[in-house]
């Protein structure tokens, strides 16, 4: 007979402990970056039982399993509160894959190296804008892998949405009512250019004469026509 020391109900208990303590666990058995610096995957962090969604359910959600609003509840406590309610009560379906472990397939590859590299080197400046410790511009990567704050978690998604120093995102979608009739239909294009915290392209961390600036975010309509070249 196996034990499993950490169970759903350990885990669950654990997360709420972190949380109410003001801490964003990002790890069980170590700190996530730091596992992720040694190995390049999440794994180690992470107890066997917790690894397997099969063995978090004890058997009753596995990869492959249709997710849907006869057996979200079972993942309620996982799950975000705004995906909860779309599976729960708008109808939406997902199917249950296997986990990605490997950090790489995750995030860009220069992103992580100066994640790690720039670890330690972050802080606020009075604004709440993230500067090195010697007050320049950030010079890129997570500042806060390890976050302990809300605004730690937030400056990361805030300083950088694609995590590469150019995003480009060709965009098209519709609206439609309630029979599935479509209303109307954009098609434009949404792009990142980073002045600051360049990982890839160089001039690199900063492009000279734009350290004041973050990024440059222009959007292009395409369609309709009405619309295009705006």
């Amino acid at each position: 007979m196996h034990k499993i020391k950490y169970t759903r109900e350990w885990t669950r208990r654990y997360f709420l402990e972190q949380v109410s303590k003001g801490v964003i666990a990002t790890g069980v058995l170590a700190p996530l970056w730091d596992v992720v610096g040694r190995h390049g995957e999440a794994l180690a962090a992470y107890p066997e039982e917790l690894r397997s969604i099969e063995a978090y359910t004890k058997g009753r959600v596995k990869v492959g399993s249709e997710l849907n609003e006869s057996n979200v509840d079972i993942l309620k406590d996982v799950m975000d509160p705004a995906l909860y309610k779309q599976v729960k009560t708008e109808g939406r379906i997902a199917r249950i894959g296997e986990t990605t472990n490997d950090m790489n397939e995750l995030l860009p590859k220069d992103y992580l190296e100066a994640t790690a590299r720039n670890q330690g080197q972050a802080t606020f400046d009075p604004k709440k804008n993230v500067i090195t410790k010697d007050g320049k511009p950030w010079i890129g990567g997570n500042p806060f892998p390890s976050p302990k704050t809300p605004e730690e978690v937030l400056i990361s998604n805030a300083l950088s949405w694609g995590r590469h120093d150019v995003s480009f995102y060709p965009i098209d979608t519709f609206v439609t009512d309630a029979q599935g009739r479509q209303l109307y239909r954009y098609k434009f294009v949404f792009v990142e250019y980073q002045t600051v915290a360049r990982v890839t392209i160089d001039p690199k961390p900063y492009l000279p004469g734009y350290t004041d600036k973050l990024r440059y975010q222009p959007t292009f309509g395409l369609y309709p026509v009405e619309q295009q070249g705006v």
